[in-house]
């Protein structure tokens, strides 16, 4: 679990096919343009496509995200992936160098690939990646918003990757410094706390069958300041989704330990454990049954490229249509619809995002194409 399993991602892309990138190059430029305009304060020339790391991907199948830069100044990590995270990392101060791309630039970056490719086969809906990919202008707002807290880095990378080799190598009692037992928020809490204390965090990537350190300095909002081939100012998130955690371990202090003891079993509790385990499985069978009955997640049917009825939880009275980059292409209202209907029949070809708003006032969100 705690290795990169490659022969898995293989098989797992040529049975489903090598899926084309939910965002195109052009969309993901429109987005770094704005994210541009929005951080220097006015109209910026237009940011150079210069790299996509296709090569980080498994069999190179696909194109995990585009990088965008500016001339002199700054660059931006779009995903090519409408289920992860629109903005992965970015700079304000250094270009992006596409054809000498280091290799702790790429490692960090394949760590985003992985998670990108992962999540193609994921079939949770990402509501906050969905509600980002919804209104481009706000999420750039709020991801240039935050405070921004930095210093040069305190520990040597030498220092940090003892820390590492000791969480990676020292058995059960470091297992809890692991990403893949934590969902990916309260693993950001952990770290944020551990940077809020010593200013600097050793964070490691399993990469080729080894861990390798990574100092982070510095955060703004979900943002970090990495140390990677040299000091810089670039900021990164430390996943690309909001589910996938796995793959990342970091020398923390102060970690609540996960219990894995076993209790000694009370004397004549073998009777109570049965009539309670029956009951549960008795549960369980009625449970499945209303399952079966209840819709309990939006449910998309198509009649057709640009036709489709959704199936919700709940009746429905409102539904926007967004195209990848924020525009309101189109806007239903109904009168408790528990199956409405949404027509792009007249769009371009491509994703769509459809927000649904629920009769509680609950918003769902679901992906469609023309």
């Amino acid at each position: 679990m705690k290795r990169y399993i490659i022969g898995l991602l293989t098989v797992l892309a040529l049975a489903a096919g090598v899926q084309a990138e939910t965002v195109t190059q052009k969309q993901a430029k429109a987005v770094a343009q704005q994210f541009f305009n929005k951080a220097f304060g006015r109209t910026m020339p237009q940011p150079k496509y210069v790299y996509n790391g296709r090569r980080l991907t498994t069999q190179r199948l696909f194109v995990p995200f585009y990088v965008f830069t500016l001339p002199t100044q700054g660059y931006v990590i779009v995903s090519a992936e409408n289920k992860a995270f629109p903005i992965l990392g970015y700079s304000l101060r250094e270009p992006f160098k596409g054809d000498k791309v280091g290799e702790r630039m790429a490692d960090w970056l394949r760590s985003y690939a992985r998670d990108i490719e992962l999540i193609r086969y994921d079939d949770r809906i990402p509501y906050e990646a969905i509600e980002a990919w919804g209104d481009i202008p706000a999420y750039i707002d709020k991801v240039l918003s935050h405070p921004y807290d930095a210093t040069d880095p305190l520990i040597t990378l030498q220092e940090a990757q003892e820390n590492i080799d000791r969480v990676a190598y020292g058995g059960d009692a470091t297992d809890d410094l692991w990403s893949d037992i934590y969902a990916p928020e309260q693993w950001q809490e952990m770290v944020d706390a551990q940077l809020a204390k010593d200013r600097n965090v050793a964070v490691g990537l399993w990469q080729n069958g080894e861990p390798k350190a990574f100092i982070l300095h510095g955060r703004k909002g979900d943002y970090y300041r990495v140390e990677l081939d040299e000091v810089g100012s670039q900021l990164m998130r430390l996943f690309a989704t909001e589910y996938l955690s796995d793959g990342q371990l970091a020398a923390l202090t102060g970690v609540p330990p996960i219990d894995r003891s076993v209790p000694e079993e009370a004397p004549f509790t073998f009777y109570d454990n049965f009539l309670a385990e029956t009951e549960r499985e008795r549960k369980q069978r009625a449970d499945a049954y209303d399952m079966v009955l209840t819709v309990t997640e939006p449910e998309v049917l198509t009649y057709g490229s640009g036709l489709y009825t959704v199936r919700m939880p709940e009746p429905v009275v409102l539904a926007r249509v967004y195209n990848l980059s924020g525009a309101l292409m189109r806007q239903y209202t109904y009168k408790d619809a528990t199956d409405p209907h949404i027509d792009i029949l007249d769009q371009p070809g491509g994703f769509y995002i459809v927000e649904l708003v629920g009769r509680s006032g609950k918003t769902y969100g679901v992906k469609v194409a023309r």
